[in-house]
């Protein structure tokens, strides 16, 4: 360890966490559940006495999910299904506050249905809409299945769309498909720095099980990585189509 560098346990046994966000005012810490512990799928973990753990923890929303993201004074968190957003109070989500449906109607799929989301600070709201395939064949994960050219997956799924993040229960059709080409972006953020979003890309699996005269297993392990990309309004990353 370096020196003057130690690591503390802020928090732990929360569950099956995902994502996290930091109220940049007070510090507290929301954290995004994958499955819900106790009936509660957000943890709210506050540090009062500076020693850098939590000391007060708070369970609140009946929905698991993976997104979580501060703006604004609102905490955004998503389902698989939609995405809400709690109106925060000294820093903090009280008991009787309600959450505010700002994307909803979207259909749940079998893979890749988390909703990865971040909010930029002019109020646009982006959110990941992973596709339900592993590479677009026509019978997905099936070995010899050919892959489809053009992918219709592509029309609803396999990029990135935006959104305003202060204007309630919008349906998909209300956003904007800013990227494409991307399988599931399991996390997004806004660099304030650069003024740009930036996404982590999880790559197609079983390349040594669908193409075994193609690829190794150790190949199959490493291949494609998984991309850390920097999204421009109407990038193409190429998926199904290729990878790097």
């Amino acid at each position: 360890m370096a020196k003057g560098f130690n690591a503390l346990v802020f928090a732990d046994n929360l569950g099956k966490a995902r994502h996290a966000a930091v109220d940049p005012t007070t510090g507290t810490v929301f954290v995004k559940l994958d499955r819900l512990k106790d009936g509660k799928g957000i943890v709210q973990l506050s540090d009062t006495d500076g020693d850098g753990r939590a000391d007060q923890t708070v369970a609140f929303g009946t929905y698991p999910g993976t997104g979580a993201g501060i703006y604004n004074g609102y905490l955004y968190a998503s389902a698989d299904t939609a995405v809400f957003r709690y109106k925060l109070t000294n820093g903090k989500v009280m008991e009787t506050t309600q959450p505010e449906t700002i994307l909803t109607g979207v259909q749940l799929q079998r893979q890749h249905a988390s909703k990865s989301l971040a909010v930029s600070p002019d109020g646009k709201l982006y959110v990941n809409f992973g596709a339900p395939s592993n590479a677009c064949q026509e019978k997905d994960r099936t070995q010899g299945s050919k892959g489809q050219d053009p992918c219709p997956i592509l029309e609803n799924y396999g990029g990135i769309w935006v959104f305003d993040a202060n204007k309630p229960n919008q349906k998909q059709s209300d956003g904007k498909r800013y990227a494409t080409g991307i399988r599931n972006a399991v996390a997004l953020d806004w660099n304030t720095a650069n003024n740009t979003l930036y996404a982590l890309q999880h790559g197609r699996d079983m390349l040594a099980t669908l193409y075994p005269d193609l690829y190794t297993n150790e190949q199959s392990a490493e291949l494609p990585n998984e991309e850390f990309l920097m999204v421009k309004e109407g990038a193409d990353f190429g998926w199904p189509y290729c990878y790097n």
